[in-house]
């Protein structure tokens, strides 16, 4: 069955599946924080425009577990937009609405994953959720003879491989046992190119041993850094949707005596062309494996036992990591004292933002330390005085305290700005005025239709778009579909029942 054949038959299922949007991931950044609720709208209005009968979303809404108010309130105005309407729902969800079902298909170790020959074979199609790669054509499972597609997340959530494939989501379109899964491209997802360099495969160019090394690696990795610039200006082009400054990451293995240099002072060169300027550059070495011997080693013997009536304090574990740590991970403008008081407060008592306002707070009063002395903006005179600033704070232990009393409250402060502001506006309060409305343009009909049914979600002729769904007309669609589907993720299933197993499917790529 080709997309085309179907797209004026009533009797053709038409779903579209997305999975993990994410909504709230990076919200407080400047560059990237509407990037989320950008795509949700093309995902949304995609599904308008197909016309499709419902949206089918795996894996994750929102980023977090408690999602922010300006999140939830922004998801909850999409969705009026693009799925409350009139149109009735011409389709029946016989599945019992209050089971959810969720695993993760990733091997994280050799036990603790369910492989696909466990499921049931009375299933057709599977979608993963949680998995952010997209290998959204569906392939077959030759054991258990059901097909599997993975749409992959619509938002690039880490700076990995899996991420760096085109974010696409899928219309499915169903007929009898016949089915069609047609990739539909992301066109506001922000680019994102990434490339491996390893310093030790340029022997031509890279000498561990020559002094200007750092010099020579760093021009290097500028024109690498330039050439993924260019490629994403020339795919851009024509492509007003997509944001303008893409994700850039240049992963560097410094195996074979090489030392790494200052990122975030080499990254602010492209503070204004990149959104991610921070970590555009990643530093790492391989190391060896090494051969097992056979000898067993009690570990008991390696831990050191604190004596009895002591507690070790995650402030004191910071000192001593810093004391014992290497030169170049060695604090330069915070002090080890305020940063371990400050993780201390993370760990004790839940404030997640004290280690952000601490850090906001000492970069503040270094800042006006280096305008008021009116300096030369040389980078060698900028870090002696920095380095002098720091260590005179270090000596003056009051100064010091009142840094991190002041961190600390501005911290707590923060928390409750927060805590004010989600108990005064919660989902509950949008939800009702929806219920309210919905209720109030119900006709008789529609209310005696919807009860007489018992369970599940959608049934009738009620407001069909309310349900995430959005229909054009016709009373036989999906009356005679028979196909189980199945989602394997947190936010969502859905399942109609199958009476056979004859399915071809045709991917619409």
């Amino acid at each position: 069955m080709s997309p085309s054949d179907a797209l004026d038959d009533e009797n053709t299922f038409k779903i579209l599946v997305a999975t993990d949007i994410h909504l709230g991931f990076m919200e407080k950044d400047a560059v990237r924080g509407n990037d989320t609720f950008v795509t949700f709208d093309e995902i949304l209005r995609l599904a308008q425009e197909n016309e499709v009968d419902f949206i089918l979303l795996g894996g994750d809404l929102f980023h977090d577990n408690k999602p922010s108010r300006k999140t939830l309130h922004t998801c909850l105005e999409l969705l009026r937009k693009y799925c409350m309407g009139d149109r009735p729902v011409q389709f029946e969800i016989i599945s019992d609405q209050s089971v959810n079902f969720g695993f993760s298909k990733s091997k994280h170790g050799n036990t603790n994953y369910i492989p696909e020959q466990f499921l049931d074979d009375f299933i057709d199609l599977v979608i993963w959720g949680h998995e952010h790669e997209c290998k959204i054509a569906p392939t077959k499972n030759e054991q258990q003879l059901f097909y599997v597609s993975q749409p992959g997340s619509s938002v690039i959530t880490s700076l990995s491989p899996g991420e760096a494939v085109k974010k696409h989501v899928g219309l499915l379109r169903i007929k009898g046992k016949k089915m069609n899964m047609q990739k539909i491209p992301l066109h506001t997802v922000r680019q994102f190119f990434m490339e491996d360099v390893v310093l030790a495969n340029h022997p031509d160019l890279f000498n561990p041993d020559n002094p200007k090394v750092i010099q020579t690696i760093q021009s290097f990795c500028l024109e690498k850094i330039e050439e993924m610039l260019e490629n994403a200006e020339r795919e851009r082009l024509g492509n007003s949707r997509q944001p303008e400054k893409p994700l850039i990451r240049l992963r560097v293995d410094y195996s074979g005596g090489f030392e790494p240099f200052n990122v975030l002072r080499f990254s602010q060169k492209f503070v204004e062309r990149v959104a991610n300027p921070k970590d555009v550059i990643y530093f790492f070495r391989h190391r060896e494996q090494k051969e097992k011997t056979g000898e067993e080693i009690n570990f008991g013997k390696l831990v050191t036992k604190p004596s009895e009536g002591t507690t070790l304090r995650v402030e004191d574990l910071v000192k001593q990591y810093f004391k014992t740590a290497e030169k170049n991970v060695q604090l330069s403008l915070l002090t080890e004292r305020g940063m371990g008081e400050a993780v201390q407060e993370f760990v004790d008592k839940e404030e997640k933002d004290a280690i952000e306002e601490l850090v906001k707070y000492q970069l503040e009063k270094t800042q006006r330390f280096l305008k008021e002395r009116h300096i030369d903006a040389i980078e060698d005179k900028i870090d002696e005085e920095v380095r002098s600033f720091r260590e005179r704070r270090q000596r003056n232990t009051n100064e010091e305290d009142d840094e991190v009393r002041e961190a600390m409250s501005r911290a707590r402060a923060h928390r409750s700005q927060l805590e004010d502001s989600a108990s005064a506006f919660s989902a509950d309060d949008f939800m009702s005025v929806d219920l309210a409305e919905d209720m109030a343009a119900d006709s008789d009909d529609s209310i005696s239709a919807a009860t007489s049914k018992g369970r599940g979600r959608g049934r009738g002729r009620r407001g069909a778009r309310g349900q995430s769904s959005s229909s054009r007309g016709g009373s036989q669609r999906g009356r005679g579909t028979s196909l189980e589907i199945s989602t394997r993720g947190r936010s969502s299933k859905a399942t109609t029942s199958s009476s056979s197993r004859n399915m071809s499917i045709i991917d619409g790529e």
